[in-house]
């Protein structure tokens, strides 16, 4: 589908408050016709850093917003587009408007792969290989996960998936060398973190991935499926179940309201991996969570911004 925008010059002598009023008034004229969308933000991020569904949901965007100097009004149908030119220049007669441009029909599904490359995770000397499920996988003796990311979950680069796989990759011999191995995957997404642990795992096994955003959760049990890996996926957490290792990688506060759960279902000598962690609140964010004194920390991974927490129970 087509679509035919306009880019809107805003004057300088409106103030935010101002432009803001200004803004939900074009969207109110624009809705009389085929209106699709209006941009009048715009977001600043370093030269490596992208905003691109989950791999960026912890990434805080506060003061890197600013108003863009243009807005641009999109329309499904040309007549529309030109009817709402023409009724702004009746009230904006010296606004300063683009003439009419057609966005070009694009294959949306076929740009968002192109943002998803094969991402190699090392520690030490274990390798992991996250490849999008539509690329040749790497010729290598190292372990390797397909995924697809869907539209909203991504593959893995995100600092705290990141901190977390490392730690799997760190912890992969002792891992192995148990009998018997039960795995909690809390916040599980695309299920990374359960299919990258299930790769170094002995034989005598159980994962359970959790999630529940039931799109996610959806997403998880496809690579699941992909991959052919014995793993469970389900909405919600399954109590007095015990666990030798507990992966959670979500938003601290979601940690902390689960710290007693995570306390009655590690083994003795279980680890718990903590991320989704800010590394300027690990500190303070391990006090509140250790508010009953029966956990001790073991290790603390940090990567850019972001930090990983490992423990287990006194």
């Amino acid at each position: 589908m087509s679509s035919y925008f306009y880019k809107l010059k805003v004057p300088k002598a409106l103030a935010d408050d101002k432009r803001e009023l200004f803004s939900s008034w074009l969207v109110k004229l624009a809705e009389r016709w085929s209106f699709q969308g209006i941009e009048d933000w715009q977001i600043d991020l370093h030269k490596n850093e992208f905003v691109l569904g989950i791999e960026n949901e912890f990434y805080d965007l506060r003061g890197h917003g600013k108003s863009s100097d243009e807005i641009i009004v999109y329309f499904g149908k040309k007549t529309d587009a030109l009817n709402f030119k023409k009724t702004l220049h009746l009230v904006f007669a010296d606004l300063k408007i683009s003439s009419l441009k057609m966005l070009k029909k694009t294959d949306w599904m076929k740009e968002w792969r192109k943002h998803y490359k094969t991402t190699k995770i090392q520690s030490g000397k274990n390798k992991i290989y996250i490849v999008p499920a539509w690329k040749k996988k790497p010729k290598t003796n190292s372990a390797i996960i397909k995924i697809y990311p869907g539209q909203a979950f991504g593959t893995g680069t995100h600092s705290t998936t990141k901190l977390c796989t490392q730690k799997i990759l760190e912890l992969s011999d002792h891992l192995m060398a148990k009998q018997r191995c039960a795995v909690l995957d809390f916040g599980a997404g695309t299920a990374i973190l359960a299919l990258a642990t299930n790769c170094f795992l002995p034989k005598k096994r159980s994962i359970l991935a959790v999630e529940s955003d039931p799109v996610a959760l959806e997403q998880a049990r496809k690579n699941i499926r992909l991959n052919r890996a014995d793993i469970t996926a389900q909405k919600k957490i399954s109590k007095g179940k015990k666990y030798d290792l507990i992966l959670a990688n979500v938003l601290s506060p979601v940690l902390l309201s689960y710290e007693k759960y995570f306390s009655t279902s590690l083994n003795t000598e279980g680890l718990i991996v903590l991320s989704g962690i800010l590394k300027k609140d690990a500190e303070s964010f391990f006090h509140e969570f250790n508010v009953r004194k029966n956990w001790v920390l073991l290790d603390t991974q940090i990567d850019k911004d972001w930090c990983a927490l490992t423990a287990k129970l006194l």
